[in-house]
């Protein structure tokens, strides 16, 4: 089972990509934080496999928040989970220590995207490869 702790402070979407990882099994969100600071406070003692950030978090971005979480649980991948797909916030991503970059927009490409960085590898949605 991959356990997925989901960063994101819209409760619309947490409640879509709860349902989404239902559907599919082996997947399960293990658990939510609505900002990168309560993620950090969790991430030391909380069992996950996986940890899906949001971009545009309040106070402290996603990419801000990646850096601290791969600091303090590197064995944890981090991917940015986003509505925005600009080259710059790709690369600022994959600079701070992100597996992957999925955009919102494909709902099963997150779930690819999950196998995909969980099996080792660097995943970027389709629109963001090249």
């Amino acid at each position: 089972m991959i356990r997925i702790l989901l960063v994101d402070e819209n409760p619309y979407v947490v409640d879509a990509l709860r349902t989404l990882v239902d559907v599919f099994p082996g997947l399960t969100v293990a658990a939510h934080a609505a900002s990168g600071e309560a993620a950090l406070t969790l991430l030391p003692e909380l069992e996950v496999d996986i940890a899906l950030i949001d971009l545009a978090l309040p106070t402290m971005n996603g990419i801000d928040t990646i850096a601290a979480a791969c600091r303090i649980r590197p064995d944890v991948p981090c991917v940015i989970l986003s509505a925005h797909n600009e080259r710059n916030y790709v690369q600022r991503a994959l600079a701070a220590g992100a597996r992957g970059y999925i955009t919102k927009e494909s709902p099963l490409d997150i779930v690819t995207g999950i196998e995909r960085v969980m099996a080792g590898e660097i995943y970027l949605s389709e629109e963001l490869r090249g």
